[in-house]
């Protein structure tokens, strides 16, 4: 065998310099894709991949678990939902949602809509001081959180992790303070039963008011 001609020195220089690429390679975020998805599919009905946004679901090329993969959607991608159908999967639950791009297991897809609204300039007394109870009508918003620091536990990975915080279609919230940032009209909002305390900015547009009667 030929003498090598590289000395054990710089192939210890070369190894650390590939541990070093490796380092500063960055980690694939699939939910970096949506983290500004504001336009969401024109259909009167949409699903959400009801996954984590760091996670992905198959798509399938026929309703059954056993079909070939068509593609993968990450956690909290939005698509049309053309139609509900009967499929097969060892499970119970047999329900497939088809979609332009292939078909998902039911239970992976919440249905959603979205339905933007007018923004309030200012929020009634409902009672209990200036706020209401307001709805999600969206398939999600994003949330600026206004404390410094994250007090729940939900909160604080999304925050460790750098992914967004969201409030998802079908959420219930109270908002108890309006502002414009950015030429955009916010609520303040804030979860008023079992929170910890932390405390949210989000686009009015995506909350539907829920008055007293």
């Amino acid at each position: 065998m030929s003498k090598s001609p590289f000395s054990r020195r710089d192939f210890l220089k070369l190894g650390g310099l590939g541990l070093g690429a490796m380092a500063l390679r960055p980690m694939r975020r699939p939910w970096l894709d949506l983290a500004y998805q504001t336009d969401f599919p024109q259909a009167e009905r949409l699903g959400r991949v009801a996954e984590e946004m760091d996670k992905f679901v198959n798509l399938r090329v026929s309703p059954s678990s056993e079909a070939a993969e068509a593609g993968q959607l990450a956690g909290d991608t939005v698509v049309e939902w053309l139609r509900e159908v009967v499929g097969y999967t060892p499970y119970r639950n047999q329900r497939w949602v088809e979609t332009p791009q292939g078909y998902i297991w039911a239970p992976l897809v919440q249905p959603v809509k979205n339905v933007p609204n007018v923004p309030l300039s200012s929020l009634p007394d409902t009672g209990g001081g200036s706020g209401l109870w307001v709805r999600v009508t969206i398939p999600y918003v994003e949330a600026q959180l206004e404390n410094i620091n994250p007090l729940g536990f939900r909160v604080s990975y999304l925050v460790e992790n750098s992914m967004p915080i969201r409030f998802y279609y079908g959420q219930v919230l109270w908002a108890d303070g309006v502002r414009t940032a950015d030429n955009k009209v916010e609520y303040h909002i804030r979860e008023l039963h079992g929170s910890r305390g932390d405390q949210f900015w989000a686009s009015a547009e995506a909350f539907k008011p829920i008055y007293p009667e």
